[in-house]
């Protein structure tokens, strides 16, 4: 079956007047399907275009690019611990939405992460999962649209609105799935700690965490920190993408050769010259020189404990079990652990790792600790990994 989001469903709201009746109908309401469509290819900041809000009887499309003042009965909906917030993904939406407003959204349910305790593949799409709950193909055209343009067409409109009407219905099925197989507090830390602000604010300090690299000495990785600190205050001070200033790779390789003149960085073609332009070469260039801090880890930088053949070899045995578990209880396995999280676990490190307390802990932990300690064993049994008490 095809997508089909009706007529009657098909309200755009530019007004105050009509802002203001939709969200104190929306006020009465248990919960209410929220998505966004927001614009962010060229700037640091993303730029909200649309807020889309389907209620039981109606769904709309709030146009966010007039005056911000309109959108502050939205604003005190979305901040209404009362009423339940559905979104599928909802990282992106909540960061924009904090951006905008300030605040972070409360009451939050994300179908996506329910769907991973329901036995499906993560990350699952919204499409995908509209089509496997209530057999609906949604037309995914109008997805890389330019949402800053106007006026908007029928056809943004109809896509747009089909993000929550069809939500409301997963979110439904979703709730008697969790309800009947008892999973309903399985997600609920996680619910929880999408209302936390720090998740929306990026500290220049750390970011340098997320650049991915192996093993390196630790004056490079000083480097890389205060590169990476470097670039984020420069994208957040111009609004530009961080690639745009330096690549994580250029990150990388200034911090390998460390140049001691700008001479040096043109001629090892350091920075590509189309973000040259964009960076104070100077600024680069005493970074580099500056008196290096012993490090002793970047994020999997010194977490090995002990020999890391083994615990290499620890970890793949971990991640079968991984595999194991999740198969046998229906569960996508990063709802359960991430790859970080394993290697904690083979290094010996077991202080805050999610998938060592509460229901995880039942269905993987204690057996991870138990592999780890050798009381019980991995075995192919008829073509198939068994464990073996």
């Amino acid at each position: 079956m095809r997508s089909k989001v009706y007529t009657s469903f098909m309200h755009l709201l530019k007004k105050d007047t009509e802002i203001k009746k939709f969200c104190l109908h929306a006020s009465n309401e248990k919960f209410v399907a929220v998505d966004t469509e927001f614009m962010r290819t060229k700037t640091y900041w993303p730029k909200l275009c649309l807020i889309q809000i389907a209620t039981s009887k109606k769904a709309v499309v709030i146009d966010a690019l007039t005056d911000n003042k309109h959108l502050e009965p939205i604003k005190k909906l979305l901040i209404n611990p009362k009423i339940l917030k559905v979104f599928h993904g909802a990282r992106q939406d909540l960061e924009v939405i904090y951006h905008v407003f300030g605040k972070p959204v409360k009451s939050i349910f994300d179908t996506q992460v329910a769907a991973m305790v329901c036995g499906f593949d993560h990350p699952i799409s919204y499409a995908k999962l509209v089509s496997k709950l209530i057999k609906i193909k949604i037309n995914k055209k109008e997805r890389s649209s330019d949402w800053s343009l106007r006026p908007l067409t029928k056809q943004q409109i109809k896509y747009a609105l089909s993000d929550v009407v069809y939500l409301k219905k997963i979110y439904k099925i979703l709730l008697k799935m969790l309800e009947k197989n008892k999973r309903l507090n399985w997600i609920k830390d996680e619910m929880q700690n999408l209302q936390k602000k720090e998740h929306y604010i990026t500290e220049p300090k750390t970011i340098w965490k997320k650049i991915k690299f192996s093993n390196k000495p630790s004056d490079q990785i000083n480097i890389i920190k205060r590169l990476a600190e470097y670039r984020e205050l420069e994208a957040q001070g111009q609004d530009l993408p961080r690639s745009w200033l330096l690549t994580d790779r250029e990150i990388l390789q200034i911090a390998r050769i460390k140049p001691k003149t700008e001479e040096a960085i043109r001629k090892e073609w350091l920075i590509s010259k189309q973000n040259m332009k964009k960076n104070d070469l100077q600024k680069i260039i005493s970074i580099v020189k500056l008196k290096n801090k012993n490090v002793r880890s970047k994020k999997g930088v010194g977490r090995s404990s002990g020999n890391s053949e083994t615990n290499e070899s620890i970890r793949g045995m971990l991640m079968l079990l991984l595999k194991l578990k999740c198969k046998e209880y229906g569960v996508a396995e990063k709802m359960i652990a991430t790859n970080d999280q394993v290697q904690d676990i083979a290094s010996g490190h077991r202080s805050k790792v999610p998938a060592l307390s509460g229901w995880r802990k039942e269905i993987f932990g204690n057996d991870a600790i138990r592999l780890r300690k050798g009381e019980i064993s991995l075995k192919i049994k008829r073509g198939k990994i068994i464990l073996a008490q």
